[in-house]
């Protein structure tokens, strides 16, 4: 009997010294909603990077850069330091000609042993002449002993994330943390990374601040992902006026309702797509409009992988305060950088003013207001008196050898309201006369 229980003590014991190694291993994640002004940061900004480039417009990139490891889709392969960095560098010089205002990026490492222990986003920033970063933590341990039954390819120390860098000031940098899938063993989830949100508020000089919503949903669970997408939606609802200048972009890990083909994908033959509903719900609970679902041709928007694609998980979601937004999927030319294809945006529109901010009138006011007059037209509206059309030059770009002139050949466009439901307005015509998209660009088809 006394041997049995010795036995039974040492099981005991072994099993509590394994259960706090193993919590040993763990990092801290943080609060699950928080702020973090300490993971801002800054470079040597110059006149060059700084710059606001047009009043009304706004160039943004999304991008997942998969930590450096290109368009590798074993995510325990071993890459040596001169590749990792050669890549990175890169995706900077990707992103610095692309000549844009912002850029969120998904998949970015902070201290990993594989990726050398790099701080990735300040890397970036500092290699593209951003002045301004921001990162929030998604995963964090001290050690990842994984894939269980292949040591040599264990992850190790690692802390990842998601960042964005920016042209101004970021003025707020919040972290949302999104729920792990409940399908897996509570160890597991001890070394999981913890999607998340990172909502960052940019202050550009003279105008209403931007908010971006930097997204990164589940990609091994339908269900969670869904019950994410949810959450989500409540949160931009919540956190956004609906006249408010977002963006709510990134890696939703999903494709659309409309999608041609949703399973049997030949890079991961056992992906279903066709229960998922984690874009009909993004679509329908927030105030913001899809600016890839005008596109007629499905093969226009696929981001995934990038050497063959056959699928879009990357979206963008623009907010309805913008006169004009839209975006397109570009193709690096200096080989496949990333496993996701990076997507381009374009918003435009004045300046306007938070609703909070807005003095409201009341009927009286209403009441004293001098009634605008009515144009009547001409009786004599002949050919020869009408007034010649000329089409105003406004939201251009940079004059540059990589510039980008948009023309708007009808300025009611700009005053046309923003569809509740369907599709939105076309977007302006696109003039290129320098070659500054190199692939099809936002033409739309």
């Amino acid at each position: 009997m006394k041997v049995l229980q010795i036995v039974l003590i040492a099981v005991v014991l072994i099993v509590a010294l394994a259960s706090l190694s193993l919590l040993s291993l763990r990092g801290s994640i943080g609060a699950q909603d928080a702020q973090f002004p300490e993971l801002i940061g800054e470079t040597v900004a110059t006149i060059a990077n700084s710059r606001r480039r047009d009043p009304v417009q706004l160039r943004g990139m999304v991008w997942n850069v998969h930590y450096g490891y290109g368009g590798e889709t074993d995510h325990f392969a071993k890459h040596q330091e001169i590749e990792v960095n050669g890549t990175l560098e890169a995706i900077a010089d990707f992103i610095k000609a692309a000549d844009v205002d912002f850029v969120l990026l998904q998949e970015v490492d902070r201290a990993a042993d594989r990726t050398y222990g790099q701080d990735q986003l300040r890397i970036l920033a500092e290699r593209a002449d951003f002045p301004y970063y921001a990162f929030v933590t998604t995963w964090n341990a001290r050690y990842i002993p994984f894939p269980f039954g292949e040591p040599d390819r264990w992850l190790g120390r690692l802390h990842s994330g998601q960042g964005i860098l920016s042209r101004f000031p970021i003025t707020s940098n919040r972290r949302v943390l999104l729920p792990q899938p409940e399908e897996n063993p509570f160890w597991y989830n001890w070394f999981y990374l913890n999607r998340a949100v990172q909502i960052v508020e940019l202050d550009v000089p003279g105008e209403s601040p931007v908010q971006l919503f930097n997204i990164h949903l589940e990609a091994f669970s339908n269900t969670n992902r869904m019950h994410q997408a949810n959450l989500l939606k409540d949160l931009v609802w919540k956190d956004a006026r609906q006249d408010d200048r977002i963006l709510v972009a990134g890696d939703f890990n999903s494709t659309a309702p409309e999608a041609p083909q949703k399973s049997k994908f030949l890079d991961e033959p056992e992906t279903d797509f066709s229960k998922d509903n984690t874009i009909q719900t993004v679509r329908s609970g927030m105030p913001t409009i899809d600016l890839l679902s005008r596109f007629k041709v499905p093969e226009r928007i696929f981001t995934f992988p990038a050497h063959a694609p056959n699928r879009q998980l990357d979206h963008l979601f623009a907010g309805r305060a913008w006169s004009q937004s839209y975006g397109w999927v570009q193709t690096p030319e200096k080989g496949i950088l990333s496993d996701h294809l990076p997507l381009r945006v374009v918003l435009t529109g004045k300046p306007t003013q938070r609703a909070g901010d807005r003095q409201k009138m009341t009927k009286t006011d209403r009441q004293r207001q001098p009634a605008q007059p009515i144009e009547q037209p001409a009786s004599d509206a002949g050919a020869q008196s009408k007034k010649r059309w000329v089409s105003p030059t406004i939201f251009r770009g940079d004059t540059g050898a990589d510039g980008l002139g948009v023309e708007i050949l009808n300025p009611d466009i700009l005053n046309r309201p923003t569809p509740r439901q369907g599709k939105p307005p076309k977007p302006p015509k696109v003039l290129n006369p320098k070659g500054w998209l190199k692939d099809a660009g936002p033409v739309i088809e």
